[in-house]
């Protein structure tokens, strides 16, 4: 009493006259093939959700981060006397920041040098504080997407933000595929910084691979099933030619 999904082929076998004489049907049963394909999408689906989802609270977080940071220099200046517990709730926002599992990287736009980080990055990236700061942002990504660098920082400039996609090159030389949101932001004397928040997408990628894959070899299989049915078309038609 159970339900399965089928294609089918048919050919109908005419005689001289034109009468009909016999049909020729071959039935494929796809009900695995559906169900991997919607599963497949279905967690395409909640990973870019899950993605989009997180993108919006980790660009949240930083610009309640930065804005705090902010508020805390100006307040370092304003009162002396309250430096010891300002450098407290410093400390504790940098804590915070250092806790996001997301890398946080600011730099400066114009002459390339990072300002801040988190511990994330470090990790991540297998490089030490002192090593990270002796490098500007391009260090760390392949050459060949340089300019995309600079068209993201450009754009970042002009309209407030971007996204964009990059391969990070880690200590050991790995390239890790990361999702970057860009904010501009202003430090305490109004200069313009960049804010760039990065999503480790392995997973997401292994996962479009996979449908990728799944999609190939359905194409496959089609064209595997088209030719063998091609060739049952042909001996049916040798067949009745022999009849005659």
């Amino acid at each position: 009493g159970s339900h399965v999904i089928v294609s089918y082929e048919g050919l109908i076998a005419r005689d001289e006259e034109g009468n009909f004489r016999q049909t020729h049907c071959i039935l494929y049963d796809v009900t695995e093939r559906k169900r991997a394909e919607e599963a497949l999408q279905k967690a395409h689906d909640e990973l870019e959700l899950r993605v989009a989802e997180r993108t919006a609270e980790a660009e949240a977080r930083a610009q309640d981060l930065l804005r705090a940071n902010a508020q805390l220099e100006r307040e370092i200046t304003e009162h002396k006397q309250a430096e010891e517990e300002i450098k407290a709730q410093k400390k504790f926002t940098d804590n915070v920041i250092d806790s996001l599992p997301d890398t946080f990287y600011i730099f400066d736009p114009e002459s390339g040098e990072g300002i801040q980080w988190n511990r994330t990055l470090n990790e991540i990236s297998g490089y030490s504080y002192e090593e990270m700061s002796q490098y500007p942002p391009s260090h760390f990504y392949p050459p060949e997407e340089h300019q995309l660098i600079e068209e993201v920082v450009k754009t970042t400039l002009e309209n407030g933000r971007a996204t964009v996609e990059l391969n990070y090159i880690i200590a050991d030389g790995t390239r890790i595929p990361f999702e970057y949101s860009t904010v501009l932001i202003k430090n305490a004397e109004g200069k313009p910084c960049i804010c760039a928040i990065g999503r480790d997408i392995t997973e997401r990628k292994r996962v479009e691979g996979a449908l990728e894959k799944a999609n190939a070899e359905l194409e496959l299989r089609v064209e595997k099933r088209t030719a063998e049915l091609a060739a049952a078309n042909e001996q049916l038609q040798r067949d009745i030619t022999q009849r005659k």
